[in-house]
């Protein structure tokens, strides 16, 4: 391989990419017996995190994260980190999360 010289400041470079491993998941807790005031059994969260500790808002612009129609504003903008929604429920439901990245001009 050869390396190509020093640049200085921020130049964008065509055919190049970037990879930057993330990790996204849940995680939900049970509170023990079902709450009177709404049947929910459940704590979650559900995030969006850096593979390594790095600051994600460096290369994304914002997070998305789509919920069940039944929750109150179901689709969560998140415009820095932590990129986490933290909510409590009853049941299963898919989440999609939507990623925005910044724009490297």
């Amino acid at each position: 391989l050869k390396m190509a010289e020093p640049i200085e400041g921020n130049v964008r470079r065509k055919g190049v990419s970037v990879t930057k491993p993330i990790v996204f998941g849940n995680i939900a807790k049970y509170f023990g017996k079902k709450r009177e005031e709404d049947g929910h059994t459940h704590g979650w969260t559900c995030y969006l995190r850096p593979f390594k500790s790095e600051d994600m808002s460096v290369f994304i612009k914002k997070v998305h994260f789509k919920l069940h129609e039944s929750y109150p504003n179901p689709v969560r903008i998140l415009t820095k980190p932590p990129y986490e929604v933290s909510e409590t429920g009853w049941g299963e439901f898919e989440i999609i999360i939507k990623i925005f990245f910044q724009d490297p001009a």
